[in-house]
């Protein structure tokens, strides 16, 4: 299903060359971190992540906007748990706010979550794309 989402995003997007960078919330985020400082350190250019302070008065959003680290690029976010899926959501939404051109973020989540999310937000469950009877089919072919 991810491929299908990611050909549906070039389609999208208009254009092949469309970089999607996976990362795995779970694995490669320690616990508690702060989601905005671990974005900014793993995917800005040294000096730039060296020069956002807290004391500028800008979230590390507005920073990663202004500096356009993201800039026509989708980050692909999976592996949430419990303990992380709140810092999360807190990012996905201060992110939101921004225009396309400067990113966009797919967040994977394995279950439903109760939370409320801007209208910009688009969900897609996966439980409505393929049923029950599709996983059988699947795993009959399978075996």
């Amino acid at each position: 299903m991810r491929q299908e989402i990611e050909s549906e995003l070039r389609e999208l997007l208009d254009y092949a060359e469309i970089s999607i960078i996976q990362i795995d919330a779970d694995e490669e985020v320690p616990t508690g971190a702060d989601v905005g400082a671990f974005i900014l350190d793993r995917l800005a250019l040294g000096e730039v992540a060296r020069q956002y302070r807290k004391k500028s008065g800008k979230t590390i959003p507005q920073y990663i906007v202004e500096k356009q680290i993201l800039k026509d690029d989708v980050l692909w976010i999976k592996g949430f748990n419990d303990d992380n899926v709140s810092f999360w959501l807190d990012f996905f939404i201060a992110f939101n706010v921004c225009k396309p051109a400067h990113g966009r973020l797919v967040l994977e989540l394995r279950d439903s979550i109760a939370c409320r999310l801007p209208s910009t937000v688009k969900v897609i469950d996966y439980s409505s794309y393929i049923s029950d009877y599709n996983l059988q089919l699947f795993c009959s072919l399978m075996l």
